[in-house]
C-alpha cells in the first residue's frame, strides 16, 4: 500500500511538473528551441526617409533573425519634450513606420527583437529625465507586439532576454535598455565621468543582467543601442562612464559567463571594435548604423579593428557551430547586400 502510494505521488509529480514547465514555456516568448545560424542587425532608420530598400538587401541574406538596435524611427521633436501632446509624435512615427510596404513585408518574413535609442526613446540625448517615457514604452511594446504576459510590462524600461537552440548550441541576447535609466552627463561634446552615481543601467537592470548571465548558454550576445567598445570621444558611448564599464567588466567576472560580445549602433557609421581587459577575455563590439541615412564621419578609435565603414550598412552575425573551434563571423554589408568588412571570432576565444 505504501508502495503503491509512493508511486502515485510520483507519477502526480511528474505530470504537474511538466504542467509548470509548460505553463512556462508557453509564458516565457523569448525562449526558442530553434538553432540560430544567421543573425542580421542594424539602427538608425528613418520613417521619413523614402529609401528603405536595404531591409531587400537583408531580406535576401535569409536570416534567422533581426536585432533593431535602436533608432528604429525618429519621433523626438526638440524644444516640445515637456508638452502634454508630446507622445503623440511617438505613436504617430511608429504608425508611419507601420505603413512602410518593405518594412513591413520584412518584419512578416523574419522575427524582429528590438530596443530602443534616443530617437524612438522620444527625446534626443534623453535619459531618465523625460518625462513622458511611460508613454514611449507602451508605444513601443505595441509595434513590436510584445506580449501580455511578458516580464518587460511589469519592470522599468525594455530590456529583456531572448533564448534560442539547446544544449551547447545555446544562443543568449540580452538587449540593454541605455535610455530609461541614464543619468545625462551634459551635451555633446560630453566629458567622460567618474562620478560614481551616474549611472547608464539602473539597478534593476543590473541585477537582471547579473541573473542572465548566470543561465548557461555557448554565445552570449549584448545588444546596446550605443557603443561599448570605441574610445570617448565626446559623443554617446560607454566610455562617458568608465565605471560602468568597469562594472560591466565585472559583472562577467562574477558570473563567469563566457562567449560574450557586444552589437551597438548610434552613430552612423559601421565599425568593429576590440577591447583588451585585464582579467577577462577580449571585448568586442561590433557596430552598424545607418539604415536610411548618414550624418557625421566616422570617430576615431584605438581599439578599432580595420577601417570603419560610412555608408548605407547592415550588420550580420553568421555562426558555424559545426567548426572547431565553433566560429562566429561578424559583417557589414553595403545597401546593396555587398561585404564591406569582417571579423572572425573564435568561441573559444571568449573564455577565461
Amino acid at each position: 500500500m505504501f508502495r503503491y502510494s509512493k508511486l502515485k505521488y510520483k507519477k502526480y509529480g511528474y505530470i504537474i511538473l511538466l504542467l509548470l514547465i509548460s505553463y512556462s514555456c508557453k509564458k516565457d516568448v523569448s525562449v526558442s528551441e530553434k538553432r540560430i545560424t544567421a543573425i542580421a542587425f542594424g539602427s538608425c532608420g528613418s520613417q521619413w526617409r523614402p529609401d528603405w530598400s536595404i531591409f531587400n538587401s537583408i531580406l535576401d541574406k535569409k536570416p534567422d533573425l533581426y536585432i533593431a538596435l535602436g533608432d528604429n524611427m525618429y519621433a523626438d521633436v526638440e524644444g516640445l519634450e515637456d508638452q502634454p501632446f508630446y507622445p503623440f509624435f511617438v505613436d504617430f512615427g511608429y504608425q508611419v513606420l507601420g505603413q512602410n510596404k518593405i518594412f513591413g513585408k520584412f518584419k512578416k518574413q523574419v522575427p524582429i527583437i528590438a530596443t530602443w535609442d534616443d530617437h524612438d526613446y522620444g527625446k534626443n540625448n534623453g535619459g531618465n529625465e523625460f518625462l513622458y517615457k511611460q508613454e514611449a514604452k507602451n508605444a513601443f511594446m505595441k509595434f513590436w507586439n510584445v506580449s501580455s504576459d511578458n516580464d518587460m510590462r511589469s519592470r522599468e524600461g525594455v530590456y529583456s532576454a531572448y533564448y534560442y537552440g539547446e544544449g551547447n548550441q545555446r544562443i543568449q541576447i540580452l538587449m540593454l535598455d541605455t535610455r530609461w535609466f541614464l543619468d545625462v552627463i551634459s551635451d555633446e561634446p560630453i566629458a567622460a565621468t567618474t562620478d560614481a552615481s551616474k549611472k547608464i543601467l539602473g539597478e534593476p537592470e543590473w541585477l537582471w543582467l547579473e541573473e542572465e548571465l548566470k543561465k548557461p548558454a555557448a554565445i552570449r550576445i549584448i545588444g546596446s543601442s550605443t557603443q561599448f567598445c570605441t574610445e570617448h570621444n565626446g559623443y554617446e558611448a560607454w566610455a562617458n562612464y568608465p565605471l560602468e564599464m568597469e562594472r560591466f567588466y565585472s559583472t562577467i567576472r562574477k558570473t563567469k559567463a563566457e562567449g560574450v560580445f557586444f552589437i551597438s549602433g548610434d552613430v552612423h557609421y559601421a565599425e568593429i571594435n576590440k577591447r583588451k581587459v585585464e582579467g577577462l577575455y577580449p571585448i568586442y563590439d561590433a557596430t552598424s548604423s545607418g539604415l536610411t541615412h548618414m550624418e557625421d564621419p566616422a570617430k576615431p578609435s584605438i581599439y578599432r579593428i580595420g577601417d570603419p565603414y560610412t555608408n548605407l550598412n547592415f550588420g550580420m552575425l553568421r555562426i558555424d557551430w559545426d567548426a572547431n573551434p565553433i566560429s562566429i563571423k561578424q559583417e557589414i554589408y553595403s545597401q546593396s547586400g555587398d561585404l564591406v568588412l569582417s571579423h572572425q571570432i573564435l568561441l573559444n576565444e571568449l573564455k577565461f
